[in-house]
């Protein structure tokens, strides 16, 4: 699999030194980075979600489960898009 300029944004430590360096690396117009970094995140965080589906069928169970309310960040869905938003932080 190829990278994408999100996966080195990931790797970076100093994110927004990432940002600079390659936006003059790259002879990139200034914001331009950001909006395919941003794309990029979309893209990767749409391929990782569960498949609607699936989130259906945790969210159904979740409330059978009686896992709303203050119990909301334990349910099984809740733990599946926060792993997802968590590995994939927005730029």
């Amino acid at each position: 699999m190829e990278k994408t300029a999100y996966n080195y944004y990931l790797e970076a430590e100093n994110k927004e030194q990432f940002i600079t360096d390659k936006t003059i690396e790259w002879n990139l117009p200034e914001g331009d980075l950001i909006k395919i970094l941003e794309n990029q995140c979309k893209d990767k965080k749409a391929k990782e979600y569960p498949k609607i589906g699936e989130q259906l069928d945790l969210l159904w169970h979740d409330i059978n489960n009686g896992l709303f309310g203050n119990n909301a960040k334990t349910s099984e869905w809740f733990a599946a898009v926060k792993e997802v938003k968590d590995n994939n932080p927005k730029p």
